[in-house]
């Protein structure tokens, strides 16, 4: 019996560097120094680290994987105390759509978000009513030539409760997209 385990661990640990061979490692340092009144200091400016990764899983499908995390590049801390409030799901793909799980783009801003409040793009932490990021989600996207639809729901923490799902879908063409 403890051979076969040893077999079994001898095989995992050399099948490993092949899985992990494909992950992509970026990221972004945003370190400023502030000057507040009479008073100098390091900030950090929502640095981050991230891990991506997709398999090919044959007949036109694929697995993917995205893990990013916020870094203080300030304090050297990662993360903080809190959740990620970043973008770390897994999700399979296909001619068919995508299927995804984890803390991703909501519908919401897929569909208009992009379009309409740029307040996340240039000021980076402009205040929305709105939530772009959703933890503890499920998302289904497909295409269909010009039109896109997508869907999601979204779990409470504990996973006991549906908090919320959306239904979005977009028509572009050419340069041209409107989103509803």
């Amino acid at each position: 019996m403890q051979k076969k385990l040893i077999a079994v661990a001898i095989a995992g640990a050399l099948a490993a560097p092949a899985a992990i061979a494909d992950v992509a490692v970026s990221g972004s340092i945003r370190t400023g120094v502030e000057y507040t009144g009479s008073e100098w200091r390091v900030s950090d400016n929502f640095s981050r680290l991230r891990f991506k990764s997709s398999s090919d899983l044959g007949n036109g499908q694929s697995a993917y994987m995205n893990y990013e995390f916020r870094v203080h590049s300030d304090t050297g801390h990662i993360n903080g105390t809190g959740p990620t409030q970043r973008l770390s799901y897994v999700g399979i793909k296909g001619d068919w759509g995508s299927l995804s799980l984890g803390s991703q783009w909501s519908t919401l801003f897929n569909t208009v978000g992009t379009f309409i409040d740029k307040s996340h793009r240039y000021g980076g932490t402009g205040n929305t009513c709105v939530q772009y990021r959703m933890p503890y989600s499920v998302a289904f996207t497909t295409q269909a030539g010009p039109v896109g639809v997508m869907a999601d729901a979204q779990m409470s923490a504990g996973g006991d409760d549906l908090d919320r799902a959306t239904i979005g879908g977009t028509f572009s063409v050419g340069g041209a997209s409107v989103g509803a």
